[in-house]
């Protein structure tokens, strides 16, 4: 009875003001969608002729059309949101098998979240994924040659950068091969590839991706070993499908490799790969042009499914660096491309609206949709798809504390959320610490933690058959958790 109570008070101090004007919000929000269909169409006509489309143009167009919304409008939108979160609260409450709360009460939260069946993981990045036993094995193989300025011109070559000191156990060191160096510094020449512990701003984060080279040799391919030890993982953790995100070269042989790769993967793990193909936001927007264009003329295989553009977003705008891969993948929906990128995690907001115009499938991290009350609206009403890495995001600083992440926010107003652990290997995370997190420190119930694994497999870029199969395997395998989890909680 208590709970009904607190319920009613809530949604009573929810309640939409009586002066509001529903027919208002539709008017406004159409008046943004049909600027959205217009600029989607100068986008197009634009990549037609070669021409790009400036930031000036893009935004005075939009400004034709949509009515902006004044802050009375965006109080009452607020307050819907509200209510709507409430209600589905209390509705995953009432459609839970079982609380979690009797799981943190009683300790149970590690245990939980190695045993619930997790589906899939959409948002990953191998490079970001080598963990330190399958390292140290490679760098004894592989044996690079290692000093301070080798190591500080591999990061120039990139992004990012070290912390002062980080390389001072290299000084003075002549270029040394790898198994030369004392144990000591071999540990921290290993270090050098993750993250120390607590939050890191995103440049200390990239320069790891520009270490990557010292593991590759051309008579040994040494991606088999990291992403079999990765897979193996996953697998141990209830992870039966994933898709990795990877630079590839946009021809034949650089989409069969992988294709391969993703076939090898499934054999030696039973885990279901794909790949998708990454463009990163360094690169010059002619280049991304040039590549998308490389890419529509090939014959794509099976397990290439897709295109993701990724990168620190903070100096480098969707609109500007994505138009002409994004602008010409909108001018051939008849290939089988399918379409994700890197928005909302840092830098201009106004980057989420330009993923939605540009009508990408799913929006990796989106953190900076919930304080754009608007564009949360207009996300709703699209049944936009979030791809969430909560420790991503606490490690890169984009969030200060887990329970002020809003992927649970997202999720009761209705966007379709799912969990990754992006690189997991740099973080030193899992998918477990993932689940483990949105218990502990949120208060997601049951229904809730399910759906967003559920979620991975139903906006996953898999044709419907093979989809339909993978989720009716997580149903048999929630039933069987389900089944386990009912008697251990009652035995409490």
């Amino acid at each position: 009875m208590s709970r009904i109570i607190i319920f009613v008070i809530l949604v009573s101090c929810t309640t939409i003001p009586k002066d509001s004007k529903p027919h208002d919000l539709d008017i406004v929000v159409e008046s943004h969608l049909k600027a959205y269909d217009t600029a989607r169409e100068f986008l197009k006509e634009r990549i037609k002729v070669g021409k790009a489309v400036t930031r000036d143009e893009w935004e005075s167009l939009l400004a034709k059309q949509a009515i902006p919304a004044n802050q009375k409008l965006l109080a009452q939108i607020d307050q819907r949101h509200k209510l709507a979160i409430a209600q589905a609260k209390e509705t995953a409450r009432q459609s839970s098998l079982f609380s979690l709360a009797k799981v943190r009460q009683d300790d149970l939260v590690e245990k939980f979240c190695a045993e619930i069946p997790k589906g899939g993981a959409l948002h990953l990045h191998p490079s970001g994924m080598i963990h330190k036993e399958p390292l140290r094995k490679l760098m004894v193989r592989v044996n690079p040659k290692v000093s301070r300025k080798i190591i500080e011109d591999l990061i120039k070559s990139g992004a990012g950068n070290l912390y002062p000191g980080e390389l001072d156990f290299l000084n003075d060191l002549p270029p040394t091969p790898y198994i030369d160096l004392s144990p000591e510094q071999q540990e921290r020449m290993v270090g050098l590839f993750f993250l120390p512990q607590g939050a890191h701003p995103f440049s200390r984060f990239e320069a790891v991706f520009n270490f990557t080279s010292l593991i590759h040799k051309a008579d040994f391919d040494a991606k088999r070993v990291y992403y079999s030890y990765f897979t193996a993982l996953a697998k141990e953790q209830g992870i039966f499908y994933q898709e990795l995100s990877k630079g590839m070269k946009a021809n034949p042989d650089g989409l069969a490799y992988y294709d391969e790769l993703a076939l090898w993967l499934e054999k030696e793990h039973g885990v279901r790969t794909n790949f998708l193909m990454s463009y990163g936001r360094w690169a010059s927007a002619k280049r991304h042009f040039q590549k998308t264009a490389e890419l529509i003329k090939q014959d794509i295989p099976p397990r290439v499914v897709g295109v993701n553009m990724v990168g620190y977003e903070a100096h480098e705008p969707l609109l500007e660096k994505g138009q002409g891969l994004y602008g010409q993948l909108l001018l051939h929906p008849d290939r089988p491309i399918h379409t994700s990128a890197h928005v909302g995690e840092h830098g201009d907001p106004r980057n989420l609206r330009d993923a939605m115009i540009m009508k990408i499938e799913r929006l990796g991290h989106g953190v900076l949709l919930a304080d754009q009350v608007l564009e949360l609206e207009i996300a709703r009403r699209l049944g936009v798809v979030i791809e969430t890495s909560v420790l991503s995001n606490l490690k890169l600083g984009v969030i200060e504390d887990v329970a002020e992440h809003p992927f649970l926010k997202f999720l009761r107003l209705g966007l379709r959320v799912s969990l990754s652990t992006d690189d997991e290997g740099i973080f030193r995370t899992n998918i477990n610490q993932e689940c483990q997190a949105a218990i502990l420190y949120t208060d997601i119930e049951y229904s809730e933690l399910k759906e967003v694994f559920e979620n991975s497999l139903h906006t996953a870029f898999l044709e419907e058959q093979e989809k339909s199969e993978l989720i009716e395997k997580l149903k048999e395998r929630f039933k069987d958790f389900e089944k386990s989890w009912l008697m251990k909680l009652k035995s409490l």
